[in-house]
């Protein structure tokens, strides 16, 4: 993957504003005053859309770890699984991974 900033990430209000933004607060960052600005204030950043930005290096980690799990069962296994398509949502969550990898 590109190198992103590490997480944790966390969605914050400036003071009681509607203005939002995500601060990493993860290794090196331990100090609040230290967190560096992933995505700056603005009043066009909602509560939800901060939570969701902020949870983007969880999900991409959580993403990776899926793919590789079902990566490893063997491809009979991968079928319709109490009619969820195992192999559809393993070729979608590889393609957005790639993406996500810059390939």
């Amino acid at each position: 993957m590109s190198e992103h900033t590490p997480g944790p990430w966390v969605a914050s209000q400036y003071m009681d504003t509607n203005e939002w933004g995500v601060l990493a607060c993860g290794k090196g960052h331990d100090d609040p005053l230290n967190n560096q600005i992933v995505v700056g204030l603005s009043s066009r950043i909602t509560k939800a859309n901060a939570r969701l930005i902020a949870a983007a290096p969880d999900l991409y980690d959580e993403l990776k770890q899926l793919v590789d799990l079902i990566g490893r069962l063997p491809e009979n296994a991968r079928g319709d699984v109490q009619g969820f398509d195992v192999n559809h949502a393993f070729s979608r969550a590889s393609k957005l991974l790639a993406s996500l990898e810059g390939q």
